[in-house]
């Protein structure tokens, strides 16, 4: 292409976006390491470069300011940054596209778009825009190369590949992490078949322009019953399929598919570098101490009411104290953003003075989706997540629409968000009485989980850019069902593509473990999944808690008795019927408040805040 002019998104593609609470604006926006390279390169062959981005209500003036914090301004021209806010359109409109074109000066067909949505780059591509879906990739897009799906075979697990140009890794699996799904480049895939990497190439050419891929596990590549050709890999753990821009993925949805049964395979550059256990700081392995006593009263008025309250009305069976009533937090659903607000609200009366509450922005499917976050600070280094996910689906349900269709998600997952919230409360109350722990305790409440762990890949891949410090993340996902005798719950903290990962993880579990006698003694002791010689953790790589273990952060699911085992002796799982359909509707918030307290109890401690307390 010559002469040519690339736009970028900003969001998800430059970089991630950090927002307030409703009502939204921009607070940070942190740039992803490798770009400012991409840009550097671009601007010495002369190749003008622009920026169009969906920015909701902040204007030029308004972006200008937060980004230049950054070092972008440097590189694009005010005339070719294209807001919606300014020209009254989002990249949803073929005109915005136009627009960009006709202020380079340029046609269409002389443009290139850069942005992580392929609901967005079909847009730009009908406007007669080529496209690109990662900022890594551009150049060879601009040499005219095309882009592949592939699968790359490691031979070592320490082999570095980064270094390598024009390939964006996807995935890594396997044991070690030898296996890695990506998208590269056709001199990138000579150049590792030169290293004597296997590569395979999956489906057609240039299909990652306007397709993203996914892996669906619990599921027979027959169910595929509509354009075989989606298929394109019979992995280890499932099916690997290219999925159309803007097409729900819900329609693989079966009943009797496990949880996390499906995962979107987002680009995540630092896979590719050998091992996953790269976090920036030295993990120091938690030793389990006695709680003050002034935690474990602290932690005793988690209160089972205050969950099934939180619960219902997240789960319409009751208004929220605005009056608004949800009956789906799906991410298709307008109650998605309002279930956002309320808890982006309810984090804020909860934690006061104590608790910074923000909203961490990405795309998928075309849609601006938002993770809430809140921050407990503490006064030393690190942060300790405790997470669940905010999202809900009735898939299972035959009949099931989206966009219309009550999905109240009682137990998936409103029961870990109530459980998350009363873990503020405590925290909270302990910061208030002079025991703030030493690290920073985080809640982030994720998005889009259903749709393949979309929010906390986008959340962990920022925090990794930024070099965060996380000792650990505590992930609650379905903690509110128990029908049957014994009380019994699972950990699962298995991670087979990197054993270190999975021995970190463990240490954080055997936290929760010592500390459930002590808070929880209603409940029996947790049953905790680990990587079994060839039998993995059936868990692994099924909810929130992965994309941080893939790039080198320990990391647990906390969850009801779903799977079965570990041991032979165990009692047999004890499955809510209701998964993923309308009758989700009710929990034993007493159980769920129990798990609760354990998992306060762990990230008190892994936060240092028991060397803060005084008892």
């Amino acid at each position: 292409m010559n002469n040519p002019t690339v736009f970028f998104d900003l969001g998800d593609t430059l970089g991630e976006a950090i927002v307030s609470s409703p009502p939204v604006r921009l607070l940070e926006f942190h740039t992803f390491p490798y770009v400012n390279g991409v840009l550097s390169r671009l601007q010495e062959r002369g190749v003008q470069l622009g920026i169009i981005s969906n920015t909701g209500e902040e204007t030029g003036d308004r972006m200008a300011a937060v980004l230049g914090r950054t070092e972008l301004p440097a590189f694009f021209s005010p005339d070719l940054c294209i807001y919606s806010a300014d020209v009254g359109l989002t990249k949803a409109d073929t005109r915005i596209f136009a627009l960009a074109a006709e202020r380079a000066g340029v046609s269409a067909t002389e443009c290139v778009f850069v942005g992580e949505d392929s609901s967005e780059r079909v847009t730009a591509s009908r406007a007669g825009m080529g496209i690109c879906p990662h900022p890594l990739l551009v150049e060879a897009v601009l040499a005219g190369e095309q882009l592949h799906f592939v699968r790359i075979v490691r031979a070592d697990d320490n082999m570095e590949l980064s270094d390598i140009a024009g390939v964006v890794a996807l995935r890594v699996s396997g044991p070690g992490g030898r296996l890695i799904e990506a998208i590269a480049a056709t001199s990138a895939i000579a150049a590792l078949e030169a290293r004597g990497v296997e590569v395979v190439r999956l489906g057609a050419p240039d299909l990652p322009l306007d397709h993203d891929l996914f892996l669906i596990r619990d599921i027979a590549p027959s169910a595929v019953t509509r354009d075989r050709e989606r298929v394109l890999l019979h992995s280890e753990d499932g099916i690997v399929v290219a999925w159309p821009a803007g097409t729900a993925i819900g329609e693989l949805h079966r009943p009797g598919m496990r949880h996390g049964h499906t995962v979107k395979l987002t680009p995540s550059p630092s896979l590719l570098t050998g091992r996953t256990t790269r976090a920036p700081a030295a993990f120091a392995p938690p030793v389990a101490a006695a709680l003050p006593d002034a935690v474990v009263c602290a932690l005793s008025d988690i209160d089972p009411q205050s969950v099934a309250t939180t619960v219902a009305w997240l789960s319409g069976a009751s208004p929220h104290t605005d009056g608004m009533t949800f009956a789906s937090r799906h991410i298709a659903h307008p109650d998605n953003e309002r279930a956002v607000a309320a808890l982006a609200a309810e984090l804020a009366r909860i934690g006061g003075a104590e608790a910074l509450v923000s909203l961490h922005k990405f795309s998928h499917r075309g849609r601006e989706l938002f993770n809430v976050v809140a921050d407990i600070a503490g006064p030393g280094a690190g942060v300790v997540l405790v997470t669940a996910h905010l999202d809900s689906t009735a898939d299972f349900d035959a009949d099931f629409q989206e966009h219309a269709d009550a999905a109240p998600g009682a137990d998936d997952d409103a029961s870990g968000v109530a459980a998350a919230l009363e873990v503020v409360r405590a925290v909270v109350g302990l910061a208030r009485n002079g025991m703030r722990p030493a690290a920073t305790l985080r809640i982030v409440l994720f998005n889009a989980e259903e749709d393949g762990l979309v929010g906390s890949q986008a959340y962990a891949r920022m925090e990794r850019a930024r070099g965060t410090d996380i000792r650990g993340v505590l992930q609650m996902d379905m903690v509110g069902f128990n029908a049957v005798p014994p009380r019994s719950w699972e950990i699962h903290a298995g991670f087979a593509p990197d054993p270190g990962i999975e021995g970190q993880s463990l240490g954080i579990a055997a936290l929760i473990e010592a500390a459930q006698p002590v808070v929880s003694p209603n409940l029996d002791p947790p049953q905790i999944y680990r990587t079994r010689g060839a039998i993995a953790d059936p868990a692994d790589g099924r909810s929130d808690h992965t994309p941080f273990q893939a790039l080198g952060y320990p990391g647990v699911v906390i969850c009801e008795d779903y799977f079965a085992g570990p041991a032979p002796s165990d009692p047999p799982k004890d499955t809510n019927p209701n998964y993923h359909l309308p009758s989700d509707t009710v929990i034993d918030a007493a159980f769920a408040a129990d798990i609760a307290r354990t998992v306060a109890a762990a990230a008190w401690q892994l936060a240092g805040g028991s060397l803060q307390a005084n008892s």
